[in-house]
């Protein structure tokens, strides 16, 4: 299980080996998220979303080939158990690689058991722990449906907003329970051309991203109800070689 979540300075915890939350370095989707910055200067906001923003704002000019953002989903011979029958928001798809959050894992553990914020938190409504993929399981990731004010984060598309703020956290955790919000950790990340080539192979489907399938459906529901949108029965897929 990863260690606590520290609302601290991010030289404290590289040298502490605490899980921080924060953006992986990769570059603008097809259409480039929109950035907002703000005074919430916690350690989380340094070099990773830097150099996000800085991808975002250096392809702004020139056509993208990316699929972001977009719904992955996964076909049965897809046999990776950290991807089997999941469904995941792609948030960023580039030539230097691809990063998404499988969105239907949930642990069934309160955010509040896992992480670690100063002061301590003087409330919990049960917001729950979600794993996002396989990738820094130490790296915790915001998904909510309002657009968050005082803090930094990336507009994936309207109703849709990505944060790593600790702030936003203990809002979520503190405040009345949010009906449109996810914490995960880890993330789902490729290589250059790598999911081109699984997609290439048949490993997964693509569709709209469908707020009140993100948020609304049941986890153990959400991959056959996004299956199903596409007017294809699951039970119909047709196998191929398994991909690993």
């Amino acid at each position: 299980m990863p260690r606590p979540i520290a609302e601290r300075s991010e030289s404290e915890r590289e040298r502490e080996g605490k899980p921080r939350l924060g953006f992986p370095s990769l570059g603008a989707g097809r259409s480039p998220p929109r950035t907002h910055r703000s005074n919430d200067r916690e350690g989380i906001w340094k070099s990773p979303l830097r150099r996000l923003i800085m991808h975002l704002m250096s392809d702004l000019d020139g056509p993208t080939n990316s699929l972001a953002p977009t719904l992955l989903l996964s076909m049965p011979q897809l046999n990776d158990p950290n991807f089997k029958r999941s469904v995941v928001l792609l948030c960023e798809h580039t030539p230097e690689g691809a990063f998404g959050l499988v969105l239907n894992r949930p642990t069934g553990t309160p955010a509040a058991q896992l992480i670690e914020l100063e002061p301590p938190l003087a409330h919990d409504n049960g917001l729950q722990l979600w794993v996002g993929g396989p990738v820094e399981p130490q790296r915790g990731w915001i998904l909510v449906g309002d657009e968050p004010t005082g803090v930094e984060y990336v507009g994936i598309l309207s109703g849709l907003y990505l944060s790593g703020s600790p702030t936003l956290l203990r809002r979520l955790i503190e405040g009345p329970p949010p009906s449109r919000s996810r914490f995960l950790i880890g993330y789902a990340g490729w290589g250059p051309g790598q999911l081109d080539g699984e997609l290439l192979q048949s490993a997964w489907l693509t569709s709209d991203v469908a707020l009140d399938l993100i948020f609304d459906v049941d986890a153990d529901a959400m991959w056959e109800a996004a299956i199903r949108r596409l007017g294809v029965d699951p039970n119909a897929l047709q196998m191929s070689p398994g991909i690993h």
